[in-house]
């Protein structure tokens, strides 16, 4: 669930927040990628899905999140 979820579908339909579920918001489908990925590929799959953030899933459970910003400091000269 993202900042824009909130505010698209529940502050601007004008919602109230505690009769929303989580599912009703959640942006779909989760986009994940596997840990052994590259930087450069894994910025490749946020690209294509219009996405600055991106689940790291291991095929077992999530491990973690990956967010443009961490690609912008790991490629920066």
């Amino acid at each position: 669930m993202t900042r824009k979820d909130v505010v698209s579908k529940i502050v601007g339909p004008g919602k109230y927040p505690n009769e929303v579920t989580i599912s009703e918001i959640l942006s779909k489908p989760l986009v994940t990628v596997s840990p052994d990925l590259s930087v450069k590929d894994c910025a490749q799959v946020m690209q294509r899905h219009g996405i600055r953030r991106v689940s790291v899933y291991d095929g077992k459970e999530i491990v973690g999140h990956l967010i443009n910003t961490c690609i912008f400091n790991i490629i920066k000269v």
